[in-house]
């Protein structure tokens, strides 16, 4: 009696869980988990040191549906569908020093890197002299600092007259990392046009802040 007892019970919560799979109400929420768990992905990736040959290993926890596009020379992850858009958003990883490769030199690296990065977009070259004298709009969207770790985010744009197939609007979100007592620094980049903003920049934004060394 106590046997059957046990596989009357066991027959029962098997069932149980059999309708919650196979009910409507189940399947929503199975799907919910899935779409949860396959949301992003960890990727490993290995990337080269400066003036070296030796590899460091990384991970990125990468948007769903998006892919390493071989072509470039760097670490580029494009969406699966980049074909489907007129300007691809993207995200590069890469080890830079951006200047003497010593530890303690790093952090005014980074420092000098975004000075260049600003004044380069901050700089019109359109061939029409009055809207060169204007230059970009260079707006800092969040320039955060955590731990070994800085966030830096532009939104670019451009004067009317200029044209957007020469200078198109981006978003872009850069992320400085310099592990402690190494003598480069990771640098992530993203990158969104501007009118994919509401698209792509939480995911994005994510997944750059995501990367580490493993």
């Amino acid at each position: 009696m106590r046997r059957w007892g046990f596989r009357k019970t066991l027959c029962l919560w098997v069932g149980i869980v059999v309708l919650q799979i196979f009910s409507p109400l189940g399947q929503s929420s199975l799907q919910a988990r899935v779409k949860k768990f396959s949301s992003s992905k960890i990727t490993e990736l290995t990337v080269l040191k400066p003036n070296s040959d030796e590899k460091i290993a990384l991970t990125i926890d990468l948007p769903e549906g998006w892919k390493r596009n071989m072509d470039f020379g760097t670490v580029v992850f494009e969406p699966a569908n980049a074909s489907d858009f007129f300007e691809i958003p993207s995200i590069e990883i890469l080890l830079t020093c951006g200047g003497e490769c010593e530890p303690g030199k790093i952090a005014q690296n980074i420092e000098s890197h975004i000075q260049r990065l600003n004044k380069g977009w901050e700089t019109l070259s359109t061939g029409n002299a009055e809207l060169d004298k204007k230059g970009s709009i260079v707006e800092v969207l969040e320039d955060r600092k955590t731990g070994t770790s800085r966030l830096y985010e532009v939104r670019l744009t451009y004067p009317a007259g200029v044209s957007s197939a020469m200078y198109p609007p981006r978003i872009w979100i850069y992320r400085f990392i310099n592990p402690p007592g190494d003598p480069f620094f990771i640098l992530v980049n993203g990158k969104i046009p501007a009118n994919l903003k509401n698209d792509f920049f939480p995911m994005l934004e994510a997944a750059c802040l995501s990367v580490n060394k493993k």
